[in-house]
């Protein structure tokens, strides 16, 4: 048998490249438009413009009735765009319900909070020790969900 051209050059580690190749991996998938569509990080790599494609693809799928499985580390997406949650630790399912109902049933404030709940172990006091070790400061050690200020766009003259 006849042995395939080798490309030049192999796919590339840069960011670029990964996202081209983000890109086109999705595209593949999609392709033959199928019912059940797993991805791992669907996100990474991508820039603000082709995660929100790519966030507005994941909800158009599920509502034309296909399953969607991704993972992700990225929990304010997860709990933003997804109707049913897993979590797992140590390779086991400790958690399986609709988001809105395991957010409520651990009376947690948000998905990460959640997921703190579920798989910290007699870690808690990490973040203060590693703030401490780091001497003095205003920091409370904890996430804040104060917005933001915003940024002024225009520029001086």
């Amino acid at each position: 048998p006849k042995e395939l051209p080798r490309h030049p050059r192999p796919l590339s580690p840069d960011p670029e490249g990964h996202r081209i190749f983000t890109k086109a991996a999705l595209a593949a998938a999609l392709v033959h438009d199928p019912m059940v569509l797993i991805l791992d990080e669907p996100l990474s790599g991508l820039d603000a413009n082709a995660a929100r494609i790519v966030k507005e693809l994941l909800v158009g799928l599920a509502a034309r009735n296909r399953t969607v499985l991704f993972c992700s580390h990225v929990l304010e997406v997860v709990e933003r765009i997804c109707h049913r949650i897993i979590v797992l630790h140590q390779g086991e399912i400790v958690a399986d319900a609709p988001t809105r109902e395991l957010i409520g049933i651990s009376k947690a404030k948000n998905l990460e909070s959640v997921f703190h709940q579920l798989t910290m172990t007699g870690e808690d006091d990490s973040v203060r020790k590693l703030l401490d070790a780091l001497g003095p400061g205003d920091a409370s050690g904890t996430c804040s969900d104060k917005p933001t200020p915003q940024i002024s766009r225009h520029r001086k003259r």
